[in-house]
C-alpha cells in the first residue's frame, strides 16, 4: 500500500455502472465488517485539477488509513477490474466528506442496507444468464 496526501482533490461526481455496483456490493459486504466505516462513495475525483481518476472514500470513525481495510479494498477490485489497476482509498476529513457527499450518494452507511447489495447482486446473476444464453446460442 503506498500513502499519499490529497490536498488537491476535488470530487466531480458518482462513478457508476454494472461492473460498479458488483464493486459496491463487494464492498459493502467489507466494510459492514469494519465498524468504524461510517460511509462510502465510489466518486469520480481529479487530484490538483488535472489528473482524473476513481476513489474510494471512507469517513470512519477515526479518520485513520487502515492497511488491513486497503487490503480487502484492492482484493476486491482486482477481482472484477483489471488485477494489474488500482482503486485509490482516501479516508477524508470532515470537510472533503462533505465534499463527496455533495456530488454522489454514498453506497454504503453504516447501519444501513443498502440497495447497491442487492442490486449488485442482481446485476451479476443477470450478467452470468446472459453469458449463458450466449453460449447456449
Amino acid at each position: 500500500m503506498e500513502s499519499f496526501t490529497t490536498p488537491g482533490i476535488e470530487f466531480v461526481g458518482e462513478q457508476d455502472g454494472v461492473p460498479e455496483r458488483r464493486l459496491k456490493a463487494s464492498l459493502a459486504a467489507i466494510l459492514s465488517g469494519h465498524r468504524s466505516v461510517r460511509r462510502a462513495w465510489l466518486a469520480q475525483a481529479r487530484y490538483d485539477g488535472d489528473v482524473e481518476t476513481v476513489v474510494l472514500a471512507l469517513l470512519t470513525d477515526t479518520g485513520q488509513d487502515d492497511e488491513e481495510l486497503v487490503g480487502k479494498v484492492g482484493e476486491a477490485f482486482a477481482a472484477i477490474f483489471n488485477a494489474a489497476a488500482w482503486l485509490d482509498t482516501v479516508f477524508p476529513d470532515s470537510e472533503h466528506a462533505a465534499a463527496v457527499a455533495k456530488v454522489c450518494r454514498p453506497f454504503y452507511v453504516r447501519g444501513e442496507t443498502t440497495r447497491w447489495s442487492w442490486q449488485g447482486i442482481e446485476d451479476s446473476i443477470r450478467g452470468k444468464a446472459q453469458q449463458l444464453r450466449r453460449k447456449l446460442g
